[in-house]
């Protein structure tokens, strides 16, 4: 089975990782800020779905999972750094107030 379904390295390679994920993907590189967002990200991911969950059967498996997984991390996992609400929750009345503040009225 492929070690993108495994992944039996060690945790200090996670950022090589993420790069070898974006390469095989044709995606660009991302800058070392975007990468020190990104790892975080990729460890919470491999620990809390593909891990539990290995050995994969199929690359649409974790395909699926995937999918489904991101759509619950954005959508129903309430994150303690932003007031114990989901993401998309969070971004919503972000721009509802942002364009609240934008409003200016013309003469």
């Amino acid at each position: 089975m492929p070690s993108a379904w495994t992944d039996k390295t060690p945790q200090q390679g996670s950022s090589s990782q993420v790069r070898k994920a974006l390469s095989r993907f044709r995606l660009s590189q991302p800058s070392p800020s975007e990468m020190a967002r990104l790892t975080p990200r990729h460890c919470l991911y491999k620990t809390e779905l593909i891990k539990p969950q290995r050995p994969w059967k199929a690359l649409s498996d974790v395909e699926l999972s995937t999918a489904e997984y991101v759509d619950w991390y954005n959508h129903r996992r309430l994150h303690g750094e932003i007031g114990h609400v989901p993401p998309a929750e969070y971004e919503t009345a972000h721009y509802q107030n942002t364009q609240k503040q934008q409003v200016t009225a013309t003469i």
